[in-house]
């Protein structure tokens, strides 16, 4: 694909065209393929990245329970790339792609490709609920990748983003998780061009008196937790019959709780 809205941050304005559905299709399985193989939600073959909804879906086109099931499909995608986003490595200190962040981790290319195939093919960032799950997403390496979180946040309405996917018993429960509308708003000054990322002592501060903000991180934490579920990581695994246990747990979702739990403890201080 020719031109990326999160590699670049002159995107919105750049070319979007440059790549035949044929030629998209691949890229998107490679960038599939490059992630992880085995887990469902990257097969391929079915869902969301499969063949027939890149050739034949169209959110214009398509149902309220056609485009809920997509959000629904999302939703599980999205939670597993947090989790692949926090795998990469931090970028060089000598950054050197053009906006000054070596972006050259193969994991998050591949992830960015995916990101941006979901943009381009489903509007995600232009739906309320779906752009508040690519907040969430990029939300645990804000710090480690700023300028590539200011241009996610230069992509969705930060007023509106918010909202929950499922049917009427999941959606009770996700509303009260997500936050609903306008728990983002406080990300606007840090949406500006050269505007310096908010801290982690900042997060915990908002966390600390925003409780809807304060649920959003438990989400992300709790979603993590459920990766790990899904890949069949939550083993226990025991050396001998006398000692005890270790539970093996991927780097990305371990560092996902570490943020979770980490702001958390921190606006627990900050009211205290």
């Amino acid at each position: 694909i020719s031109s990326w809205y999160l590699l670049h941050s002159n995107g919105r304005s750049s070319n979007n065209g440059g790549s035949s559905i044929e030629e998209r299709r691949e890229e998107i399985h490679h960038a599939i393929q490059s992630i992880y193989k085995s887990h469902v939600y990257l097969n391929p073959t079915n869902g969301i990245l499969s063949n027939n909804y890149l050739s034949n879906f169209e959110r214009g086109t398509a149902n309220t329970q056609q485009n809920q099931q997509v959000d629904e499909q999302v939703d599980q995608l999205m939670t597993l790339l947090a989790t692949c986003l926090c795998e990469c490595a931090p970028p060089s200190t000598a950054a050197d792609d053009e906006h000054g962040e070596n972006i050259n981790d193969p994991i998050l290319m591949a992830v960015l490709q995916v990101v941006e195939y979901l943009i381009r093919h489903f509007q995600i960032h232009a739906r309320p609920h779906t752009a508040h799950m690519m907040l969430r997403t990029f939300l645990p390496i804000h710090l480690m990748y700023p300028q590539l979180f200011q241009r996610v946040l230069s992509l969705v309405d930060l007023t509106t983003a918010g909202g929950s996917v499922g049917n009427s018993k999941s959606r009770k429960t996700n509303a009260t998780m997500s936050g609903g509308a306008g728990t983002w708003t406080f990300l606007r000054p840090f949406a500006a061009s050269g505007a310096k990322p908010i801290n982690a002592k900042g997060l915990a501060k908002m966390a600390a008196r925003d409780e809807s903000l304060a649920m959003v991180l438990c989400d992300i934490g709790k979603r993590s937790g459920e990766v790990c579920v899904l890949e069949g990581r939550a083993v226990l695994v025991v050396s001998d019959s006398s000692a005890g246990g270790a539970l093996p747990v991927r780097k990305g979702i371990s560092a996902i709780l570490s943020f979770s739990v980490g702001i958390l403890v921190e606006a627990l201080y900050i009211q205290s």
